[in-house]
């Protein structure tokens, strides 16, 4: 399987089933009737957006929230762990990320840098970060930097064959893809963009050349440890077998089978991720932190907190690159760059093909948006994408514009 660079996944069929579990589930947690003129909470006002998503995309289980710095997260979770369970599914539970991972191994990779105890710069090459390769591959990528590979400038494929060795340690096997797949050159030249999954591999593995540290531990001590992300992990959520946290889901001739599958844990660079909404908030919010001039002191506190590095590799990582073509140019480090809604923001989708998750970061409100589902096909992906400008009028109009009243 592969992990998807957009909201616009590779499984495009028609969803007819599973309707159902979001009525059943609506009939169990409806909140009295409000009085009139009472107010409707923003939490309350997301339910009703989620559930009405829900049911018309036919989605199993759908999670949608926003936070800002120093303030609570506001949001609901709709529908079933799984497709034929009674287990609904809360705001608590874990989600897979798929390619949201990226900012997280651009971060990891970061604050390394940043603390320069360790070999590795923006602009160590291949040839200097994996020299016992340097023989191994086409000549064309070992110019090629750490910087390149995560803005997807690195020459590497967007689809790979994705040969792996049969036995060794994690590292051992992505030594062993990243070996394989650069040992023919590529019709992309490096400079030029092509979104590759294995880039994000190959820069996570110069990581571990240069800490001695596989990836996963990396990311233990550099992003989830420090931020409090006590519920991040690596593959699908949950116990094996169990409903214990949500399953994905696939669909096949119009019926939706649940599944706790996900790509292979040497591909987790790319995007093998799971936590909750709440942590992966804390995570995107850290990311705001460099913008605090509409922060009050007790807001500005509370940003300190979520600190992984400085303002100006924040600014760096945010930073694209321009190009005559324009191919690429919107896609910075880890994070797709966009005015969407009204504001500078910074983006990202992911995808194994049985989850959906979004987020959009508002870096002039310091706030973040997120959204997942648990199938993936291309109607969900823009069923999906439907939830935030309601959210953003929803906490917009919470935070002092205008309230709707309940008629």
């Amino acid at each position: 399987m592969k992990l998807c660079r957009s909201l616009l996944v590779q499984v495009a069929v028609v969803m007819l089933f599973c309707g159902s579990c979001w009525a059943q589930a609506d009939n169990e947690t409806k909140a009295p009737p409000l009085a009139s003129g009472e107010l409707l909470s923003p939490a309350q006002r997301i339910k009703a957006e989620v559930q009405r998503l829900g049911v018309e995309y036919k989605m199993p289980a759908m999670f949608a929230a926003y936070q800002s710095i120093g303030q609570p997260l506001v949001g609901y979770a709709g529908g079933r762990r799984k497709r034929g369970s009674d287990v609904r599914v809360t705001l608590e539970d874990k989600i897979h990320l798929g390619s949201c991972t990226k900012a997280m191994t651009a971060t990891m990779i970061a604050r390394l840098i940043e603390r320069g105890e360790v070999e590795l710069a923006w602009d160590t090459t291949i040839e200097q970060g994996l020299p016992e390769l340097s023989k191994l591959i086409d000549p064309s990528f070992l110019p090629v930097t750490l910087k390149q590979l995560l803005m997807h400038r690195g020459g590497c494929p967007g689809s790979s064959s994705w040969i792996f060795p049969d036995k060794g340690s994690i590292t051992d096997v992505r030594r062993g893809i990243v070996q394989a797949e650069l040992s023919i050159s590529h019709k992309t030249a490096p400079g030029d963009f092509e979104y590759s999954n294995l880039g994000y591999v190959v820069a996570s593995l110069m990581a571990t050349k240069a800490t001695g540290k596989p990836w996963e531990q990396l990311m233990r001590e550099e992003v989830f440890e420090p931020l409090g992300l006590d519920s991040a992990g690596f593959g699908p959520p949950g116990t094996r077998g169990q409903e214990d946290q949500p399953w994905g889901h696939v669909t096949r001739l119009t019926i939706q089978f649940p599944l706790q599958h996900d790509n292979p844990p040497a591909l987790g660079p790319a995007g093998t991720v799971h936590m909750s909404l709440g942590d992966w908030a804390k995570f995107c919010l850290s990311h705001t932190v460099a913008d605090q001039e509409n922060l009050s002191v007790s807001q500005k506190r509370e940003a300190e907190k979520l600190r992984l590095v400085s303002d100006d590799t924040l600014r760096f990582l945010h930073t694209p690159i321009e190009d005559a073509s324009g191919k690429g140019s919107r896609y910075a480090i880890g994070w797709g760059v966009t005015e969407r809604h009204g504001f500078k923001a910074i983006s990202h989708a992911g995808s194994n093909t049985m989850w959906i998750a979004v987020t959009v970061v508002s870096l002039e409100e310091n706030t973040v948006y997120l959204t997942a589902t648990t199938i993936a096909n291309d109607e969900i992906g823009k069923g999906l994408d439907q939830i935030f400008e309601p959210m953003i009028r929803i906490r917009r109009e919470a935070n002092g514009d205008s309230q709707e009243q309940v008629k």
